[in-house]
């Protein structure tokens, strides 16, 4: 399956690690949409507050081959009920303890709107900050993220590449791993 389309060369997604490591609540079809709608809108995630994608396209992205665009709706409905919580210390501050974590929280898209054959979309601005030219990623193919048949094999595909070609992993306790 050939995803590269006119507008994307690449099929590679950076996807922020704190997106990655989130509790694994959505299904398959919710996280694949997730990263789809990311995908898409990346190159252009500062310069355009709504961004805009045909649903043939966002299906082809996903692997979804049906023209039933109900199963879509729902679960775009609950990316927009989705909330994530990351953590992050102030990099301005040298002293990076406790007392300079920044904390926040977003749903994973705004809004969207649906008309016709287009999808349209937006972030917030918290989390157009945390998509865009994340600091630490992890390189998610999206040809290979769209086979997948499960939602455990996936995020255990985003999780295990963020450490692609890093020198060491972190350990996790078994109840944490299952979480992600």
């Amino acid at each position: 399956m050939n995803i590269a389309f006119k507008t994307k060369q690449s099929v590679e997604l950076k996807k922020h690690i704190a997106i990655i490591h989130s509790n694994n609540s959505l299904t398959l079809s919710q996280r694949k949409i997730a990263n789809a709608l990311l995908f898409y809108a990346y190159d252009k995630m500062q310069e355009d507050a709504e961004h805009t994608i045909h649903l043939p396209v966002l299906c082809k992205l996903i692997g979804y081959n049906s023209n039933d665009h109900k199963r879509i709706k729902k679960d775009l409905v609950t990316l927009m009920s989705t909330v994530i919580e990351w953590n992050l210390l102030d990099p301005k501050n040298p002293k990076n303890g406790a007392d300079n974590e920044i904390w926040n929280a977003s749903s994973i898209i705004a809004d969207v709107r649906i008309k016709g054959s287009q999808c349209t979309y937006s972030y917030s601005i918290r989390m157009r900050e945390l998509l865009y030219r994340p600091e630490f990623y992890g390189r998610l193919n999206m040809e290979i993220m769209a086979r997948f048949k499960s939602v455990y094999g996936l995020a255990l595909y985003e999780n295990c590449i963020r450490y692609q070609n890093l020198n060491q992993t972190t350990r996790f306790d078994l109840a944490v791993f299952r979480r992600l």
